[in-house]
């Protein structure tokens, strides 16, 4: 007995922390749904602390160089927004005519594929092995179809998430030295200073990810976007945003992220949806 107590006397903290995160995992993964505003307020921080740093090191006040700094991204916002989202409307409704469009003719050659595969002679096992495989491919498609439904419907319920977001965020960069402070006085004296620093660096490594990432994406949204343009290929826009969007996806994001345009592209011709493809490798070599 006295050895169990032992043990746990020296790994105490150990249990404490285990304990305290899976708490705390547990209330994420509760609450999940809600957090999207979070999330994207912690992200703005990120992208807007070095600049509040260099305006607040040229005489700024913390708030001033806030205000300055929200002022000119909604203005930046607004006159993207004017530009790209008309083109973005228009491409909407030419996808929403191009989409039944795509799948009659997906349907049409699984028809012509159906009837020359009845056609052939197989053995019963290998005709069974195809059957079973199709009807797994084609209910992956459809959990597919109905996941991307969900998606869409979640980029409207997430618009509040957008609204309440840069609010957050102007509190978080605001009071950023307070909350360090009363994070602070949580952390035994003894370890304050260790533990501070620790979390520091973690916060410097994290920012720099962040901002990387986002930089990444912007950058291969806008690649892909002038590639599709230049190649011809219909909903240019939409294609590199969902690129872009998908590229902060890690390892699998640029896979995702050029599905749609291979699609669209091989609806054309198989000639183009081949120069597609080699646009989107070298966009991700560039990267």
């Amino acid at each position: 007995m006295g050895t169990v107590a032992d043990w746990f006397n020296r790994h105490r903290r150990l249990l404490g922390a285990a304990v305290l995160l899976a708490l705390v995992s547990l209330a994420v993964w509760r609450i999940r749904g809600v957090l999207l505003p979070f999330v994207l307020a912690i992200v703005l921080s990120y992208l807007f602390n070095p600049l509040v740093k260099l305006l607040v090191k040229k005489g700024f006040s913390r708030t001033a160089a806030l205000v300055f700094i929200y002022v000119v991204f909604f203005l930046t916002v607004a006159v993207g927004v004017g530009l790209v989202i008309p083109t973005v409307v228009f491409e909407l409704n030419r996808l929403a005519e191009f989409v039944p469009q795509y799948f009659a003719q997906v349907q049409e050659m699984a028809y012509e594929f159906q009837a020359r595969y009845s056609e052939v002679q197989l053995p019963q096992a290998v005709r069974q092995a195809i059957d079973d495989a199709v009807l797994t491919v084609q209910g992956k498609l459809l959990g597919l179809v109905s996941s991307a439904a969900q998606s869409i419907l979640g980029v409207f319920s997430a618009f509040f998430s957008l609204i309440v977001a840069p609010v957050l965020s102007f509190y978080l960069l605001r009071d950023v030295d307070g909350l360090r402070a009363g994070l602070g006085r949580f952390i035994p004296s003894r370890d304050r200073r260790g533990t501070l620093k620790l979390l520091s660096e973690i916060d410097g490594v994290v920012a720099g990810f962040v901002r990387g990432q986002l930089i990444v994406a912007s950058i291969v949204g806008s690649l892909v976007t002038l590639a599709l343009f230049l190649l011809n290929i219909r909903f240019a826009v939409i294609l590199g945003i969902v690129a872009g969007v998908a590229e902060v996806i890690p390892y699998f994001g640029p896979f995702i992220g050029a599905i749609p345009a291979l699609a669209v592209a091989a609806s054309t011709s198989t000639l183009t949806a081949i120069k597609v493809l080699v646009a989107l490798t070298a966009i991700q070599q560039l990267e």
